[in-house]
């Protein structure tokens, strides 16, 4: 029996807009939000559309935020069928608070529901609904300069489970206060309130989240390679029937808002 690996498993990121959601790949089941930040830009890969950045700066693979940053996401994907998970690898510079993704924008909740994710000074909160906070405790996510890979996952009346570098971290559950409905956007970078105390200071590489509620193995995979459910954007063939001499023209596809995706036969 010869072991074969999966190519993909070990492929090194692309710029977000040369690639695509693979969508037959495991890991790409239930995503509703996917951000690569190393294109210079805060583009969902699965809504198709940019956030509205305030004082955002990039380097060569993150977002950088300094304690003024945002991304404000219009329309993101609801979540309505109670689980959730988002994945995401962020470094802070400070001991701190500092929020890295919060959504309460009542169009994307069924119930009075929402999510906030984000550093403390001793670890990390991720609170869901009303009935459900998850705190890791400080020996984890507590460094300065460090970069994370986190997976932060919960359901409707049930305990939240944290995940730091893909295994699980001690986290200590109780209910959270209610995160009340509003039509406030969802947002990178703050917690979901804006507070001024509240803003990161450090870098976020991806962030995905999901409606389905994942565990372990779902967390080290995307700790090995979180771009392994990305692929190249393909190429396709059309044909330009305004040319005096009709020819046939290879062009990548181009999306827009109000222009949602087709598919096409790819060609290599």
């Amino acid at each position: 029996m010869f072991f074969i690996p999966r190519w993909e498993k070990y492929q090194e990121p692309l710029k977000d807009r040369f690639v695509e959601i693979d969508y037959g790949h495991e890991l790409a089941v239930g995503l509703r939000n996917a951000f690569i930040f190393n294109n210079q830009e805060s583009f969902d890969l699965v809504e198709q559309q940019t956030g509205v950045e305030t004082n955002v700066s990039y380097s060569d693979d993150a977002a950088v935020f300094d304690k003024t940053a945002k991304i404000n996401l219009a329309n993101p994907a609801p979540i309505a069928n109670g689980e959730i998970s988002i994945a995401f690898r962020a470094v802070r510079n400070e001991i701190a608070v500092g929020g890295i993704y919060g959504d309460k924008d009542a169009s994307n909740w069924t119930s009075n529901a929402g999510f906030a994710l984000f550093f403390m000074p001793d670890g990390i909160h991720f609170a869901f609904s009303t009935s459900n906070i998850a705190h890791a405790s400080s020996q984890f996510f507590n460094q300065t300069q460090v970069k994370y890979s986190g997976l932060a996952v919960a359901s409707l009346n049930s305990n939240g489970e944290i995940f730091q570098n893909g295994s699980p971290v001690t986290v200590t559950s109780d209910t959270a206060s209610a995160i009340t409905q509003s039509a406030v956007p969802a947002k990178i970078g703050t917690t979901f309130d804006e507070a001024a105390d509240k803003f990161l200071d450090g870098e976020i590489d991806y962030l995905y989240v999901f409606d389905k509620r994942y565990g372990q193995e779902f967390a080290d995979a995307l700790h090995e390679n979180p771009y392994q459910l990305l692929k190249p954007r393909k190429k396709f063939f059309v044909l330009d029937e305004s040319a005096v001499q009709p020819a046939v023209v290879i062009r990548k596809p181009e999306y827009t808002a109000t222009a949602p995706r087709r598919h096409y036969k790819a060609v290599a």
